[in-house]
């Protein structure tokens, strides 16, 4: 299903309303180290559903962090950024996708503080209603939020990046690979193969030529 120029990947994690995606997160920029690799994302809850938020914010995955950055680095919208010109939309929409590259560009993450957080259902229930001013929503100090350190693998990846910058995201994460660059070389690929090559052709109108060449074992020669 699409929606403009989004695909509905998952109904659980894009939250439709009538025509609308709900945002779930509001992002800030609160520094920047590029010499470093690192950019300090303050993550604020928006969309709060019935549960009790006791704990630290996004513990799950590093995917989250290449989904928002690629926000704003979106080239179909003002001036996009290097990250945006490398992975395309039809690759940020692809979990699968999404779960074999993070590697490639967030290197890590770190939890650096959290406020409002345990929140309760007693809380969610006496959150004003917020208003959005195009960007951004009022009563920012009253939502779950958490700081995040977060390294990225080449710093071209937060050149469209800007302390104090703000957006609002439908992003969410899923479970990537977790690969070191170095390590990558070593290990067979877990996704999809580049390339499929059929060793036996098979005559599937013909029973007795399809069974004798069906194969039914395999192995590996010493050079792999």
């Amino acid at each position: 299903m699409q929606i403009g120029s989004y695909t509905i990947i998952d109904a659980c994690a894009l939250i439709v309303m009538g025509n609308v995606m709900t945002d779930l997160y509001g992002i800030r920029v609160i520094a920047l180290e590029p010499e470093q690799r690192r950019a300090r994302l303050r993550v604020f809850v928006t969309y709060y559903d019935a549960d009790e938020y006791d704990q630290a914010l996004l513990d799950g995955d590093a995917s989250f962090f290449l989904r928002v950055l690629w926000d704003e680095a979106d080239t179909r919208f003002e001036d996009g950024g290097p990250l945006g010109e490398h992975v395309s939309l039809d690759e940020i929409l692809d979990e699968d996708w999404v779960d074999g590259n993070t590697w490639r560009f967030i290197e890590r993450y770190e939890a650096v503080t959290s406020k409002n957080v345990p929140f309760t259902k007693t809380d969610i229930a006496n959150l004003p209603t917020r208003h959005y001013d195009l960007h951004w929503f009022t009563d920012e100090e009253l939502l779950v939020q958490t700081d995040y350190d977060v390294w990225v693998t080449d710093p071209r990846w937060l050149a469209h990046l800007s302390v104090g910058q703000n957006w609002t995201t439908t992003s969410y994460p899923t479970q990537s690979d977790r690969l070191r660059p170095e390590d990558a070389p070593l290990v067979p690929g877990p996704r999809p193969p580049a390339a499929t090559f059929t060793v036996f052709t098979v005559d599937y109108g013909d029973d007795d030529a399809a069974g004798a060449q069906t194969a039914s074992g395999s192995a590996l020669s010493p050079d792999g």
